[in-house]
């Protein structure tokens, strides 16, 4: 497997690579890539329902800003990222996101203690989704369709099924998927978008007043700061495709770059817009009335029922994206955890015609499976519950994460032989660690309004993250006495 000092490639030093496992296979450029990790972010998901409950519960009209602010943190640690990224590529060690950035910062048992939980939480996104997406398929066939209801567990093994069967191919044929879904779910927001700047508030013309400080700091902005950063997670994922898109070094950064500005623009810009659908003071009594509403009343009013009709199919679209997504990015680093023998090393080889991570892929599905049974058996509701404790819990693990890997990024830059510019590998990286781990901090102590849960289970969650975290470092340490030969494979080569 040959590859150049700047290329962002492999998974394993490039002299064992072709050894121990074949190359993941793949043609993206930057529009399939940027697209492949932006479903995760569901940006439909997010305008329909996700950013109007955001400011019930934070800071309100606000939160336009917030996305803003989220969006300034994670490009902070996107210029270490890739910077990282960079330097790994020069000395031929691979790319593997969380897995070997923590590796590679702060040593071997934080590394699978980091893919551990990497794993754990990406899982609990896609299936607490899975669960939202059963019901709104149900919900759109019976209310809209007239197809008589059926248990929504029916409808979300058709899309397991779906989004396996995808999973298992090349990445080019789930691209083009993921592709096709977010241009629709893209295009009913910027429908709305365009009939807003159109015609104007109710009042007439547009009001800025949701940009300023006083709206920022309405509520309670440190949770519509929290949220705003929860609706970016995805973009890290695309170190994770390094060997399946075309010049991988050029790629990866404009991809990387260009999702956390999509996504801090259309939300901040399309919120505002929603906002103005109504008037600020009107928007204010639907945000606390009414909010899941918010977004189809604005769209039936401004552009008609049919447009409305539309949303709800692709929000279905969009639920599905994210799920494909996640499943893509778990089977990879299934496959990162087999070329490194911490999972057995037929996970770390492709599949011989497709050359995707096909054994990490039959695995994530079978989780799927495993957990979604006894919810169904226990009768656990599948939105109020069910989704709302899978993607708060995996939006806490991956905001944990983001921490940490700041503070690797930190650490492997100062002792980088190559220096980059100042801003990349000194000013940047700090800012980052310091943003997102003062958003984790404060995600920790309001983690109740993340899961919606008591006390109690909300502790129960935290401990689960702090637990998933901890197998890793202790495997890793455990090994590190007893296995050396094991420990050594943990992100091969390391240094």
């Amino acid at each position: 497997m040959a590859t150049t000092p700047e290329t962002i490639a492999s998974s394993t030093p490039v002299e064992q690579a072709e050894e121990a496992h074949g190359r993941l296979s793949g043609n993206m450029g930057v529009f399939d890539l940027t697209m492949t990790v932006l479903a995760a972010s569901a940006p439909l998901s997010v305008m329909a329902a996700f950013a109007p409950v955001s400011m019930a519960v934070g800071n309100g009209v606000g939160l336009v800003s917030s996305f803003l602010i989220a969006g300034c943190a994670l490009l902070f640690f996107a210029f270490g990222f890739m910077a990282m990224a960079r330097s790994i590529a020069r000395k031929g060690e691979g790319a593997g996101a969380f897995y070997i950035y923590l590796t590679k910062g702060l040593g071997r048992q934080f590394g699978l203690g980091g893919a551990f939980l990497a794993i754990f939480s990406y899982t609990l996104l896609q299936i607490g989704t899975f669960g939202m997406v059963g019901v709104s398929i149900v919900d759109y066939l019976h209310n809209r369709l007239g197809v008589p209801a059926f248990p929504w567990w029916i409808a979300t093994a058709a899309a397991w099924a779906a989004v396996g069967a995808l999973g298992y191919r090349r990445i080019d044929l789930s691209a083009r998927v993921l592709g096709l879904a977010m241009l629709g779910e893209i295009g009913i927001v910027a429908i709305l978008d365009a009939a807003v700047l159109w015609r104007g508030s109710p009042a007439g013309g547009l009001d800025f007043s949701p940009y300023s400080l006083t709206s920022l700091f309405s509520g309670n902005a440190g949770i519509g700061i929290m949220m705003a950063a929860a609706s970016f997670l995805g973009f890290e994922a695309t170190a994770i495709y390094s060997e399946e898109v075309r010049s991988p070094d050029k790629t990866i950064p404009r991809a990387t770059f260009l999702s956390i500005i999509m996504i801090a623009l259309l939300y901040s810009i399309s919120t505002f817009l929603l906002i103005n659908a109504y008037g600020v003071a009107e928007a204010g009594i639907k945000i606390r009335t009414d909010p899941t509403g918010m977004f189809p009343d604005a769209l039936a009013a401004y552009v008609g029922q049919v447009s409305v009709d539309a949303m709800y199919l692709l929000l279905i679209s969009s639920l599905f994206a994210a799920v494909l997504s996640f499943h893509n990015a778990i089977a990879r680093y299934f496959f990162n955890l087999g070329c490194d023998h911490v999972l057995p090393a037929a996970f770390g080889r492709t599949h011989a015609r497709h050359g995707s991570p096909a054994l990490g892929s039959l695995l994530q599905s079978a989780t799927v499976v495993a957990v979604i049974i006894p919810v169904v058996l226990s009768g656990i509701d599948p939105v109020l519950q069910f989704y709302a404790w899978g993607v708060g819990l995996g939006t806490m693990g991956m905001l944990v994460l983001f921490a940490v890997a700041s503070l690797a990024i930190i650490r492997y830059l100062g002792r980088d032989e190559q220096q980059g510019s100042v801003w990349s590998y000194r000013i940047a990286p700090v800012l980052g660690f310091v943003s997102l781990t003062s958003i984790a901090i404060y995600a920790t102590f309001n983690f109740e309004v993340f899961v919606d849960a008591s006390p109690t289970l909300a502790a129960f969650f935290l401990a689960s993250i702090c637990a998933t975290f901890a197998a890793g470092v202790w495997l890793a340490t455990r090994w590190r006495r007893t296995r050396p030969d094991w420990y050594d494979q943990i992100v091969t080569a390391s240094t």
